[in-house]
């Protein structure tokens, strides 16, 4: 089987939610992890990831002499096409559902990156209006979640469970003074038994300060950056 180059970080959820896919189908043993540095970011330019990607954004899958894959969603619908099994997407109308959750999270995500690309601004720049949509986009997500939930946990382990679950991780580790957990205790209670999967464990962000700690942290298996 030929190689696979996976381009990103140990902190991007959109890498996290390529590298669970990864583990789920067996295939982490087959990847080189190449670990950007200084992390990619909206103002960062690497040139090597530039010839790779041309929007500048990680995760970026290299296949051999093929061409190169970015985006999660594309990255983690090649994984599915090319090794089938075990299965991340429903088939029949049950597949519109994993997608739309999948859709969901995603979305989610790329909220809260730009969400903390604005606290990350000087106090003295920052757009309260704009925080304030991205408070009212937040809670909408996790009352639609909410609704959700029973339905995503009866059904089989896929693509639409992973974006869920990077999405509350990512509010652990970057947003964690929301107390999203008291707001939402059953995606809490959701969360944790997420973090029981061994691919879940495993791609838990590097320790931060800040962030909120987890037992699971300590002892997860190490994924190894070049």
């Amino acid at each position: 089987m030929t190689r696979l180059r996976l381009l990103g970080g140990p902190n991007s959820p959109f890498v996290r939610k390529v590298l669970i896919a990864l583990i789920e189908k067996g295939l982490l043993d087959q990847v080189d992890l190449v670990r950007l540095s200084p992390p990619a970011t909206s103002i960062t330019v690497h040139d090597m990831l530039l010839t790779h990607n041309p929007l500048g954004k990680i995760p970026v899958l290299t296949v051999g002499d093929g061409p190169d894959l970015y985006e999660s969603d594309l990255i983690c619908e090649y994984l599915e096409a090319t090794f089938p099994d075990p299965a991340l997407l429903a088939v029949g109308q049950e597949r519109w559902q994993t997608l739309r959750w999948n859709a969901l999270g995603t979305g989610a995500l790329e909220m809260l990156i730009l969400w903390r690309g604005e606290r990350l601004r000087p106090a003295e720049q920052r757009s309260d209006a704009t925080i304030i949509a991205f408070a009212a986009k937040l809670k909408a997500v996790l009352a639609a979640m909410e609704r959700d939930l029973p339905a995503l946990a009866a059904s089989p382990f896929g693509l639409g469970h992973i974006a869920w679950g990077c999405f509350l991780g990512y509010l652990d580790f970057r947003f964690n003074d929301l107390d999203w957990r008291g707001q939402w205790p059953d995606g809490a209670a959701w969360y944790d038994a997420f973090l029981e999967r061994p691919s879940a464990a495993a791609t838990l962000p590097d320790p931060d300060p800040a962030a909120r700690p987890h037992p699971l942290r300590l002892a997860r298996q190490r994924l190894t950056w070049g």
